[in-house]
């Protein structure tokens, strides 16, 4: 688990979605994902989807849905706070020639 430095936090209209930008620079495949985790809380780090990776700002971005006490924490945030992060995880999406992709709400951000 390493700390990155929160660099941006955007919300959508309604608040119900947040995106994360943080100075973690790793190499990451489409469809990967990463554990964060807020000071003390969640006691458990929580999965989120990598949503992009700006290489010029050297940022990751995740799309995090309103839900739960993890998301209460990451409100409070500010950019310059810190979080905790593990990953990429997971193997992500397979190179295909001709991909479909299909997605809705939060299960758009690894399309992007």
């Amino acid at each position: 688990m390493i700390d990155a430095t929160i660099r941006q936090m955007s919300f959508s209209t309604d608040r119900s979605l947040l995106l994360l930008a943080v100075d973690w620079r790793v190499d990451v495949r489409p469809g990967q994902f990463a554990m964060l985790k807020v000071g003390d809380w969640p006691v458990v780090p929580r999965p989120f989807s990598i949503c992009a990776q700006d290489r010029e700002a050297d940022t990751t971005s995740f799309l995090i849905r309103r839900k739960g006490l993890l998301w209460e924490q990451l409100l409070r945030l500010q950019p310059g706070a810190t979080v905790q992060i593990k990953g990429p995880l997971g193997n992500g999406f397979p190179e295909l020639p001709a991909p479909l992709l299909v997605g809705g709400g939060c299960g758009v951000a690894p399309l992007l």
